[in-house]
């Protein structure tokens, strides 16, 4: 683990020159806070990755992430959800693309089991993560389970 090196006050004022021994402290520090190293930040915050996408994470930051994503309550910002578009009108046949943000009065918490009951509208705007299709008509019944998918909240 790389050490956390107290820089003097005196060493980083205007008229002072920029030296390698600086350089190389102030570099290590943010090392050391990204380590967790006790006395590398004040008031005992720490550091953690973020670039969990790169393949560098940590397993510290991993966790941190999966923690702070556990404890978000259902059908808050950022929660992702199995809902079902329930807006359709008479014998409209109705397509919900990717990347479309939906009103949460139209849709229900579901499972894509087809002829299950749904359940309470979420409230907020959702963003639909994958395809709903779906008509009802004289000749095809209201097909359920297409219009079941997987819902981001974005607000």
């Amino acid at each position: 683990m790389t050490t956390y090196v107290t820089i003097p006050t005196g060493d980083i004022d205007q008229d002072s020159p920029i030296t390698q021994p600086l350089l190389t402290a102030l570099r290590d520090n943010v090392v050391a806070a990204f380590q967790g190293d006790a006395t590398a930040v004040s008031a005992g915050v720490t550091l953690l990755d973020a670039a969990l996408d790169t393949g560098g994470a940590t397993s510290a930051g991993i966790t941190w992430v999966g923690n702070r994503m556990a404890g978000n309550p259902t059908g808050s910002v950022g929660t992702y959800a199995m809902l079902a578009h329930t807006s359709v009108v008479g014998v409209t046949a109705t397509t919900v693309a990717a990347a479309t943000n939906v009103a949460g009065s139209s849709l229900a918490y579901a499972s894509a089991a087809p002829g299950v009951s749904y359940g309470s509208a979420p409230s907020g705007t959702w963003k639909c993560m994958g395809r709903c299709e779906f008509a009802q008509t004289s000749v095809i019944p209201l097909q359920d389970a297409r219009r079941v998918t997987l819902f981001m909240r974005i607000s």
